[in-house]
């Protein structure tokens, strides 16, 4: 019987050491935002149908990673009717950002910067069928745990670099 056991313990050692078992969350990656579009439109979906479990996961990041965005704001427009500021940066001029509340005292075209995102796992039961589970990886700034849907990016998540 201890023999069984240290070997299963040397196993687990290397298997740890190998990389197999290494957990890879914590990583800050750092992108403009034409690469945050394509990091964002980047994921897997697995339906488990034995477990009634669905699971949408972002290829590029765990949960736990950090998402840094920098980058230099070409135009910024203000739409007071849904009080949402639209962002429009050099690296994407195709894709504007909707950022809630005013932001144009606070920043113009040509100031660089940085926009941290946290990735996180919300898991919750499918609305559409409450015997399923869904597990969604994505953002944390972006993503309404009440409604489980997306939403618009807080002001306080841009600061200038």
């Amino acid at each position: 019987m201890r023999k069984g056991i240290f070997i299963i313990a040397i196993v687990l050692v290397i298997l740890l050491n190998s990389g197999c078992l290494e957990e890879t969350s914590g990583v800050e990656r750092v992108m403009s935002v034409k690469q945050f579009v394509d990091f964002m439109g980047n994921s897997t979906m697995e339906t488990a149908n034995s477990t009634k479990y669905e699971y949408l996961n972002l290829t590029q990041a765990d949960s736990g990673d950090t998402i840094l965005i920098k980058d230099e704001i070409h135009n910024i427009t203000y739409d007071p009717t849904g009080d949402i500021t639209r962002m429009l940066f050099m690296s994407d001029m195709e894709h504007s950002l909707p950022i809630g509340g005013d932001l144009t005292n606070d920043f113009a075209g040509g100031d660089n910067v940085e926009i941290r995102f946290h990735v996180f796992r919300d898991v919750f039961a499918d609305p559409n069928d409450p015997s399923w589970t869904v597990s969604v990886e994505t953002i944390k700034e972006i993503w309404d745990t009440a409604t489980h849907s997306f939403t618009i990016i807080p002001g306080n998540t841009v600061s200038k670099a």
